[in-house]
This record gives C-alpha cells, structure tokens and sequence, in this order.
C-alpha cells in the first residue's frame, strides 16, 4: 500500500535570504521524511487559501496579524507559524530564539571591550523586543548603559506586514529620529540592530553624518543577508539565527501535527547558529590608537603564529613601552593577549566547522596538537572535542 501524501501550502516570503532559507529548510524535511506535495501557497496569502480550501493537510506561514491568523483557523487542519507575530489559539510555533541572539550579541561585542552600547530596532514588533532586551539586561549585567532608539510609534499590524513585505533598503520612514539619536550616541559605540535590513539602513546614515564605521560606531544585525550585507559598506557582522533550521523543525512539527503524532511543546525557538564578522565591526575602541591596530595585527597573523617580539617589532614602539600600554588598557601582557585572541579562534572553529582538532590547532597558530590541547584543557576545563560536543548540544533545538 502506498504511503500517504500530504497536500502543504507553504505561506513565506521569498523575497529575502531569511524566507528562502526556510524554504530549503522546510525542503529537506520534506524529501527526507515524507510524500510531500506542496500546493497553492505563495505570498499572496488571501488568494493562495482561496486555492488550497478543502485541499491541503497543513500550512506553514509566517502570519503578520490576527486576520491571516484567523483565516488560517477557518481550515481545521494543522498550521505552523514560523513569525510568532503573536500567539494564536490553535496555531503551532517555530521560531528563533530572540533572547538567546540579543545575549549573543551582548556578549560579542563585550568580549571586544566595547564601553558604550545601543539598540536599535523597531518598538512593539516582538521579535525586535526580545533582541533588544534581552541585549539591554546582557550589557546591563556587566555593568554598561544601553540606549535604545525610539522610533516613531507604527501601528502592530502595519509593522507586521512591512518587516514581512515592504522594508526598503534606502531611507527608513523614521530617518530624521534615527540621525538625531545617532549624533546623542557617546562614541565610540557598539550598535546591535533588530535586523540586516535596520543594521544597513544605519551604516548608510552613518555616512551620511560623517560618522565612521567601525570606528565610531560599530553596527552589527541579524539574519546574515548576504546580499544585504554585501550591499552594505563596509560589509555587516551578523548573527546567523539558523533559518534553514527553524524551516526543518517547522516543517519537522506540521508532519507530526498531519500524522497524529505530536508530544512536545507546541512553540519551539532555535538557537542561533553563529556569528558572521565582517568589517563593520573590525575595530578595538581602545586608546592610543596604535594599540588598536596591534590588536588587529595580532588577529590577522595569528593563523601565521604570530608572536610578541613581532607585535612590538609591527607597532615600531620600544618594549617597555608596548608592554605597559598592554597591561594598563587590556590587563594582559602582549604574549597572553596573543594567546587569548588565538584561544577565541579557536572556539570559534570548533563550532562553526568539522575541522579536526589538530587541523585548528595550525589554523589558530599554536605550535603543536598536543600544547593546543594542554592550553585548551588549562583555559577552559574541558578538551577541544568536549567543548565541540558541549556547544552543538547546546545548539540544539529549545522548547517553551
């Protein structure tokens, strides 16, 4: 007898890498777990259910308002949000997890001993909220104000469906509120936007106003839009939150939904999946300037081995003098920051590729396997394939 095919019409937005990403996300589910056969759909969701009714299994969509939400209702049969605009009676959801992407952030630009923070994003939209407090109580909780840019008030709905269809590239609606705030901003300041869209919108305003980015303000968004941040000059940092993930485990809770099947939670958040760098954050807000460009230095060499008497060498400065700028403005002396920053390396390729440990240990510049593992082991309390094991589990889809 021949399996079962399910009719799904998928409501999301293609528009963007975001959407598209959910889309692949939610493909490979299907070809992987099921006779899938995707039906109507489309972005133009008033017409699309007008072409599924009586037809499909299921709906996964990302639903703007309640109207959509409504609607969607009216077909008795399994439907997955992946927006969470808002919660729905009756609706499932997959989502990112928006306060685990806003304490990243946090903890990013932290870790580069940024002094002074700001938010922006859009007030009242919730993914947005969430992001901006959650960054807000991460830099609050080391001990650092946060600004958070005010807009002009935009109704829910209209937010909804703008964020969704409409936001534009060039001048926001809110550009003069957005510049003023900019000029109140203490510099050198570490922007954390809701999204790439909003990041790019400030980098180009920044230019505008004569401000440099990274130097000034260093900006950072969410969602690594490549063609955003490609567009973007210089090039943004962004949070990847995992989109192709959010769209198989969307797609992973309609197929338990169709088949009878489910047992978890009915909303589901993804934990983000990494931090892309990419120039407009490629700064040190640290004095005096050549300080900063050692630091640089350190980051760009560290895959050739770089090592102190070469820093000291590069900044063209005598030792003494190299070294008490070290201790007074980082607390540590020029071989330990070395160190620290190939340690940071290190973490960061043992989560974000397969290399095995002793390819990482040369890419990150440390002479040999075995003093990678003894100075990992020393660091961190764990071994470098324990900490690979302990950060993809902590990876792993969370549930509310």
């Amino acid at each position: 007898m021949a399996e079962k095919q399910y009719k799904v019409a998928v409501f999301v937005e293609t528009s963007r890498a975001y959407g598209r990403a959910l889309c692949e996300g939610i493909a490979d589910f299907a070809q992987a777990n099921g006779h899938w056969i995707f039906a109507g759909g489309g972005e133009s969701w008033e017409e699309g259910l007008r072409e599924i009714a009586g037809q499909a299994d299921g709906v996964i969509a990302r639903i703007p308002n309640a109207k959509m939400a409504k609607a969607l209702a009216r077909l008795r049969i399994p439907v997955v949000d992946l927006y969470r605009w808002r919660d729905y009676p009756a609706i499932s959801s997959v989502d990112a997890d928006h306060a685990a992407i806003g304490r990243m952030a946090a903890a990013w630009f932290i870790e580069r001993r940024f002094k002074n923070f700001a938010f922006c994003g859009y007030a009242g939209a919730p993914f947005s909220d969430a992001r901006g407090a959650a960054f807000t109580a991460a830099v609050g909780t080391a001990g650092h104000p946060c600004s958070g840019y005010k807009e002009a008030a935009f109704s829910s709905d209209f937010l909804g469906k703008m964020i969704l269809q409409a936001e534009r590239y060039g001048d926001p609606p809110d550009r003069d509120r957005m510049a003023a705030w900019l000029g109140s901003l203490e510099r050198p300041v570490a922007v954390f936007c809701c999204h790439d869209i909003r990041a790019y919108q400030l980098v180009t305003l920044c230019k505008e106003l004569g401000l440099s980015v990274p130097r000034d303000v260093a900006v950072m968004g969410v969602d690594n839009d490549r063609i955003l941040c490609g567009f973007s000059d210089p090039m943004l940092t962004s949070v990847d939150p995992d989109a192709h993930r959010i769209g198989w485990a969307g797609a992973r809770q309609l197929f338990a939904l169709m088949t009878k099947s489910a047992k978890g939670p009915r909303h589901v958040l993804v934990s983000p999946k990494q931090m892309v760098e990419r120039s407009s954050t490629e700064t040190d807000p640290v004095e005096p300037l050549w300080l900063s460009e050692a630091l640089r230095f350190i980051r760009k060499e560290i895959p050739a081995g770089v090592n102190a008497e070469e820093v000291i060498r590069h900044v063209g400065l005598s030792h003494t003098q190299v070294e008490k700028a070290f201790a007074k403005v980082l607390g540590n002396t020029v071989h330990q920051e070395i160190t620290r920053l190939r340690m940071r390396e290190a973490c960061r390729l043992l989560t974000e590729t397969t290399h095995p440990a002793a390819t990482i240990s040369a890419l990150a510049g440390f002479t040999s396997p075995q003093y990678f593992n003894r100075l990992f082991r020393r660091h961190l309390g764990l071994t470098p394939v324990a900490y690979r094991l302990k950060c993809g589990l902590a990876a792993t889809v969370a549930r509310s």
